[in-house]
């Protein structure tokens, strides 16, 4: 049993509650893409940063040539103090197979005991 029926008032409250949760929807957006430039522009600048640190030392030691083998393996030819050596990076540590300022050539093999050339 319906009396009668009492027409909805309360219609232009509910668009004025939506435009103000869309205007707010809209604030936080802006301020989250604020937030996300902010930090990205806050990141290259300290890896600028640092590279200039980096550049700036004069540091002895340093990656000549790098050879991938495949399966996160790799055979690095590093200098350190006029010296060239020559390593092997893999998944389980770095091994040291050789120095390549003194003769280290194919038909030396590497002793996995003693790892120095033989």
């Amino acid at each position: 049993m319906l009396a009668h029926a009492q027409p909805v008032s309360s219609l232009p409250e509910l668009t004025h509650f939506s435009t103000t949760s869309i205007s707010m929807i809209l604030q936080i957006g802006m301020f989250m893409v604020f937030v996300i430039v902010g930090t990205y522009a806050f990141a290259k600048f300290k890896q600028a940063n640092f590279s200039l640190k980096v550049k700036n030392k004069s540091s002895q030691l340093s990656v000549l040539e790098t050879c991938a083998l495949g399966n996160r393996q790799y055979l690095l030819v590093v200098a350190y103090n006029q010296q060239k050596f020559l390593l092997n990076v893999h998944p389980n540590g770095t091994q040291y197979l050789c120095t390549l300022n003194n003769t280290c050539d194919k038909k030396q093999h590497v002793h996995a005991s003693t790892d120095k050339c033989s």
